[in-house]
């Protein structure tokens, strides 16, 4: 009580509610590779909201060199065009955060370890540092480094995917997306088998989820204008107009008043849409679903935005042994199916065969559980270590999980069927803790689990005779 000197009216509220829980942030993610420009500096975390504000900040895309090839026509008609890309960069963040941002992000960080170089160089030294920067934003959730795909030696590969996966187990409060390199093997089936023999370890599984096949996406590529496109036609090099050599440009073309040609080679141009592998779009499906349904609900059965199809088939046969392998790494597949697009058709960790997180959403509905409960119990620290302080650290949990049950991401009738938090002498601590300084809580939960494959019994009833 305080000690009242002075005569008149003294206000003491008393407070009548245990303190609460908020529940941290589940899809705040963050993307690794280079950009066209630095932004606030290389190797360091920057929040962003929106495409608008990655170009401001980091800028566009790599602008892509292009080639039309005109073939043979007859006399008055126009030719068919080809259009290729000699030698595509590897530079592609800019379009995988165009997905994520299309497919239901938000905010993000970006970390850029590098600026576009006409080399094409990605550095495993430089993704590795980026990594080690992203260690100490306590907000990320969600790690992806698109470019790792993109890197020469398939041992640099599976550094860095083991990299990212040994960060997330450390911290326990981010989860790993990883992307299968397809490196001209074909069928859906040896690609699996390169992933998991060549490009993934064997720890730190079940904090980490990949993706295949890649996708064609609606994206277009940044040509910078018409003097990036090469015009590789001899008739056409033969006319000398104003001074023009033998490198003609989309833009001479034009010049030179050949309009309809031009206005082809153009629409061809547009035809030619971007390949990207499945991270960015997935990490958009992450938020998406979280910020709709809870990080609880799998991020499944849902249709992708700006994606034409997948680039490998892929039937029920090809996914039996992507879903369920001997060697526990599942990969997830994106399938298309009629009258519904795209999907994403898996919700699997890489550690697969693990009872208990198998399921992405189990690991990441783990995962925000234990950062909330860690955060909020923080100021009980140096808090007498008596029934009191236990007393209402249980009240605070035992809110926060009665909160999450009504929402659904407990299972069980009752409260007490969804979760039991223990916390006490002789049931959780001995004398001998309390004596060190230890506080021990268990909690332990009934997480709701993906209906994975749903069996419907049919019974027909025959006419009775």
């Amino acid at each position: 009580m305080p000690d009242y000197r002075t005569p008149g009216v003294y206000i003491n509220e008393i407070p009548h509610f245990p303190p609460s829980i908020s529940q941290v942030e589940t899809a705040i993610p963050a993307f690794i590779g280079y950009t066209e420009k630095s932004g606030d500096g290389l190797f360091i975390a920057k929040r962003i909201t929106s495409l608008i504000e990655f170009e401001q900040i980091y800028g566009i895309a790599y602008p892509e060199r292009m080639e039309a090839k005109l073939s043979d026509a007859a006399l008055g008609s126009l030719p068919k065009i080809e259009v290729s890309i000699p030698s595509a960069s590897p530079y592609l963040l800019y379009y995988q955060i165009s997905m994520f941002y299309n497919n239901g992000g938000g905010p993000c960080y970006i970390i850029a370890v590098g600026n576009y170089d006409s080399t094409f160089n990605v550095d495993k030294t430089a993704l590795l540092k980026g990594l080690e920067a992203c260690k100490v934003v306590d907000e990320v959730a969600l790690l992806a480094i698109p470019e790792i795909v993109n890197l020469i030696e398939d041992e640099d590969i599976k550094e860095l995917n083991d990299a990212m996966l040994a960060q997330c187990n450390l911290l326990k409060d981010r989860f790993a997306i990883l992307d299968v390199p397809e490196k001209n093997e074909g069928k859906i089936s040896l690609v699996a088998e390169k992933f998991r023999k060549d490009f993934v370890g064997a720890d730190n599984l079940k904090f980490g989820a990949a993706y295949t096949p890649k996708l064609e996406t609606i994206l277009n590529y940044n040509r910078a204008g018409d003097d990036l496109i090469s015009i590789n036609d001899q008739r056409i090099k033969k006319i000398k107009v104003n001074g023009l050599d033998d490198n003609i440009k989309l833009a001479d073309i034009k010049i030179l008043n050949y309009v309809d040609l031009y206005n082809l080679i153009t629409t061809e141009l547009h035809k030619i849409s971007v390949s990207l592998y499945p991270s960015g779009a997935i990490v958009g499906v992450y938020s998406l679903v979280d910020s709709t349904r809870g990080v609880w609900k799998a991020p499944a059965n849902v249709s992708l935005n700006d994606v034409v199809k997948p680039l490998i088939k892929i039937d029920n046969a090809d996914q039996d042994d992507l879903n369920i392998t001997p060697t526990g790494k599942s990969i997830n597949a994106i399938r298309t199916f009629t009258g519904k697009g795209t999907l994403v058709w898996g919700a699997r960790t890489l550690n697969g065969n693990d009872n208990e997180y198998r399921y992405i959403s189990v690991r990441r509905f783990v995962n925000m559980v234990e950062e909330s409960i860690a955060k909020a119990i923080q100021q009980f620290i140096f808090e007498p270590n008596d029934a009191n302080t236990w007393s209402k650290i249980k009240s605070m949990c035992e809110n926060f999980l009665l909160i999450l049950w009504k929402q659904g991401a407990l299972q069980g009738a009752k409260p007490e069927d969804a979760f039991a938090i223990r916390l006490g002498l002789n049931s959780t601590m001995s004398s001998l803790d309390i004596l060190e300084g230890r506080l021990i809580m268990q909690v332990m939960m009934a997480v709701v689990r993906p209906a994975e494959f749903i069996i419907v019994s049919i019974t027909l009833r025959m006419q009775e005779s």
